[in-house]
C-alpha cells in the first residue's frame, strides 16, 4: 500500500501522557515530600518562624547582667521586671517586634565555638533573647552579638548551637536599650475621645493647693459642671487632651530617697480623668529646679519638666465655667463705668427729672 503521507501521533501522544502522570505522581502530588518536610524545607533558614502576631513575649538579658521581659497582654505590651509591670514604649517595642517576623539567616559564618568571640557571641559578651509565640516555653532563644559592618544585620547563634549566622535584621540595635528605655514615658496613654469626667484640682508647682476642686461630667456631645452649668469646652478638652500626653522625663522608683519637698506621699490628686473605664489620676508633688515630681494613680513617681505641665499649672480656672455678668467698671476718674443697660436706665431717669423741672418753670 502507497504511504498515506499523513503522521500518526497517537502513540507519542499516550506516551507522554503517561511520563507525565508518573512524573505528577512521583514529584508533585507531594510537593516534594510531606507537609511537615515541606516546612522542614521552607524554616531552614529561619531563625525566628512567627508571624508578629504570634508573639506573646519577649525575655531579654543583656551581658551586663539585666533582665526584664516585654509581655503583650491584648492589644498592648508591658515591661516586666522583678514582678513589676510598666506600660512599654510602643515605638520602641515595636521596632524590636517588625525586626523578628521571618528573620532568616543570610550565610553561616562559622561553626567553630572559639570563634564566637569574634562575633561577641561568647555567653559573657551576646545579648540573651528568648521568643515565645504564645506557649510556656519558648518558641526559639537566641544569643546576639555584634552588628555587621554595614550596620543591617547582626551576627546571631541559636541557645545551645555553635553556628553562627548572619541575620538579616539588625537586633542588636534594639536589645541595646536597657529596661528604662523601653518603659513608656508617657504613663497616662488613656484616648481623650473616650474620656466621661474630669476632676480638677488647682495647685501650685509645688503641690500647694490654690482653689476649690472642680468637676465636669460629658453630657452627650458637652462638658458640664457639677452644678449643671457649661463647662468651657474648649478649655476642657484641651485638659484631657493634654494630660493623655503628658511625658516624663525620669523615673523614681524610690521616692523616698526624695527630699520632702520635693515628694509628699499624702499628696491629693490634682486632675482626674475617667476614660475607658479607667480613672487617670495625676499628683504633684514638689519641683527640683526645673522639674517637678509627679505620680500617677498607682503611686509610681516621676519627674517631668515645669514645661510640659503648663496645661494646668497656668490654666485659668475660673475660666472653665461660663459665664458670670459683667459687672461695672471704674473709670478713669473713679466714676463708675455703666454697660448699655444701665446707662439707657439712667439717661432716661435723667430726661424725666428734666422734664419735671421744666414743667416747674412753665407754672
Amino acid at each position: 500500500m502507497a504511504a498515506s503521507g499523513k503522521t500518526n501521533l497517537t502513540t507519542p501522544i499516550i506516551i507522554l501522557a503517561v511520563l507525565l502522570v508518573a512524573a505528577w505522581f512521583a514529584f508533585g502530588n507531594n510537593g516534594g515530600g510531606s507537609p511537615e518536610e515541606q516546612q522542614a524545607a521552607l524554616s531552614a533558614g529561619m531563625l525566628v518562624d512567627l508571624d508578629r502576631d504570634a508573639i506573646s513575649r519577649l525575655d531579654i538579658s543583656t551581658p551586663k547582667g539585666e533582665s526584664y521581659s516585654l509581655l503583650r497582654q491584648d492589644d498592648r505590651w508591658f515591661a516586666l521586671r522583678d514582678g513589676e509591670q510598666y506600660p512599654a514604649d510602643e515605638a520602641r517595642t515595636g521596632t524590636l517586634l517588625d525586626a523578628l517576623p521571618d528573620l532568616a539567616s543570610e550565610a553561616e559564618m562559622s561553626e567553630k565555638a572559639e570563634q564566637h568571640a569574634t562575633f561577641e557571641l561568647n555567653d559573657d559578651q551576646a545579648y540573651s533573647l528568648a521568643v515565645y509565640g504564645g506557649g510556656s516555653d519558648p518558641s526559639v532563644s537566641l544569643l546576639v552579638g555584634k552588628s555587621t559592618p554595614n550596620l543591617k544585620g547582626c551576627y546571631v547563634r541559636r541557645s545551645g548551637e555553635n553556628e553562627v549566622h548572619k541575620a538579616s535584621a539588625n537586633l542588636r540595635t534594639s536589645l541595646g536599650y536597657s529596661f528604662d528605655d523601653y518603659r513608656s514615658k508617657q504613663p497616662w496613654p488613656y484616648d481623650p475621645a473616650l474620656a466621661k469626667s474630669l476632676t480638677v484640682t488647682p495647685v501650685t508647682e509645688d503641690g500647694e493647693f490654690s482653689g476649690e476642686t472642680m468637676q465636669f461630667s460629658l453630657d452627650g456631645e458637652f462638658w458640664v459642671a457639677a452644678d449643671g452649668t457649661n463647662g468651657n469646652q474648649n478649655d476642657i478638652r484641651e485638659l484631657v487632651d493634654k494630660f493623655s500626653g503628658l511625658r516624663v522625663q525620669t523615673f523614681i522608683d524610690d521616692p523616698d530617697s526624695l527630699p520632702a519637698e520635693q515628694y509628699n506621699p499624702q499628696a491629693t490628686a490634682c486632675l482626674k480623668v475617667s476614660s475607658g473605664g479607667t480613672e487617670h489620676v495625676l499628683r504633684i508633688h514638689g519641683r527640683e529646679e526645673g522639674n517637678i515630681v509627679v505620680s500617677d494613680g498607682s503611686g509610681r513617681v516621676y519627674k517631668t519638666s515645669r514645661s510640659n505641665l503648663n496645661f494646668l499649672l497656668e490654666q485659668d480656672f475660673a475660666a472653665l465655667t461660663f459665664y458670670e455678668e459683667p459687672g461695672p467698671e471704674p473709670a478713669a476718674d473713679g466714676a463708675v463705668v455703666m454697660d448699655g443697660a444701665a446707662a439707657e436706665s439712667t439717661d432716661t431717669a435723667t430726661g424725666d427729672t428734666d422734664a419735671a423741672g421744666d414743667s416747674a418753670d412753665g407754672a
